[in-house]
């Protein structure tokens, strides 16, 4: 993922796994976003704080 990510002005994960399958498929897939994020543009971000699911509207700022 860092390779694809190189050049790029950010990265936005639109990954979504079927429900059942995120304990295993979600650690990976974070952890190679993180270290994408880390590498090209030296930092990382996760924009939201809270449960993610169809019900949430909005989201305070931490």
């Amino acid at each position: 993922m860092t390779e694809l990510a190189r050049g790029a002005a950010s990265l936005i994960n639109t990954t979504w796994p079927p429900y059942n399958r995120w304990p295993a498929e979600f650690p990976p897939i974070g952890a190679a976003l993180v270290t994408a994020a880390e590498r090209t543009f030296g930092l990382s971000a996760t924009p939201i704080d809270a449960v993610i699911a169809e019900t949430v509207t909005a989201v305070a700022a931490v």
